[in-house]
């Protein structure tokens, strides 16, 4: 829900489904690192483990170059583009911040491939007890939601119903 509202906010109006899609799977892409935990299997060591690579700064900028490629059709310009690359690169990389905020795991390889060291955020609202967590998403929510309403609300001159 993050990654969809940081999104929105960073695409071009009226914001192509494609975006939101791919904003919602790129943001769920970095727990892949953890594909065997629900079959009995660990996290992939290739990847450095959960938390590691796939949740690094590194890998929000090539899956964004990616989600891009995808959406050259559908965003034409080179100015837009990379608007649309700044708001994809930080719906991914949302994934590794909140998962930064939590309070169980071994913290967030941010650096990765280039360093091996994990951080965790100071303030970790996520993790303990269901209460816990559900008056954190609803914030989230809540912020998520206001940043892509006020993402997506056009100014009065652009629009000449708005005007007087």
């Amino acid at each position: 829900m993050a990654a969809v509202a940081i999104a929105s906010a960073f695409a071009p109006k009226p914001m192509p489904r494609r975006v939101w899609i791919l904003a919602a799977i790129g943001a769920a892409i970095p727990d892949l690192d953890a594909i065997g935990r629900p079959f009995g299997g660990g996290d992939l060591a290739v990847l450095g483990g959960h938390r590691a690579l796939t949740h690094s700064i590194f890998f929000a900028g090539l899956l964004s170059v990616a989600a891009l490629a995808l959406l050259r059709r559908s965003v034409p310009g080179l100015r837009p583009r990379l608007i649309l690359w700044v708001g994809l690169f930080l719906a991914v990389a949302s994934h590794g911040a909140l998962d930064a905020m939590t309070t169980y795991g071994e913290g967030i390889e941010f650096l990765a491939p280039w360093s091996a060291v994990r951080f965790w955020a100071p303030w970790r609202p996520l993790g303990g007890t269901l209460l816990r967590d559900t008056v954190a998403f609803v914030a989230f929510y809540g912020i998520a939601r206001v940043v892509g309403w006020r993402g997506a609300r056009p100014a009065p001159g652009d629009d000449p119903r708005l005007t007087a």
